[in-house]
């Protein structure tokens, strides 16, 4: 499995992350640490990917949705959590 961090602006993604070990999607989502680092600011998202099957399993994204315009979540319209940050949120709050 492989996480895909998408950029809202534009649609494209900026980053990959490979997972390992047991995953469950039934209710929730590991993001690694040295991943998350990396997450822009929104409207941003995340594509967990079954690589070996090439399967998309959830596209996710946060301050809005927007449609990916590469990788493997081309096409698809990305699933708003609902959550959303201001500028003057504080660094690290979330």
């Amino acid at each position: 499995y492989k996480l895909f961090f998408y950029k809202g602006n534009g649609g494209g993604y900026y980053k990959k992350s490979e997972l390992s070990g047991i995953c469950s999607i039934d209710h929730f989502i590991v993001v690694p640490t040295s991943a998350a680092a990396s997450i822009q600011n929104g409207p941003d998202g995340i594509a967990l990917v079954n690589t070996n099957e090439n399967i998309v399993l959830e596209f996710i994204s946060y301050e809005g949705s927007f449609i990916a315009t590469n990788g493997p979540a081309v096409g698809m319209k990305s699933v708003s959590i609902g959550v959303s940050e201001t500028s003057s949120t504080p660094e690290g709050y979330s």
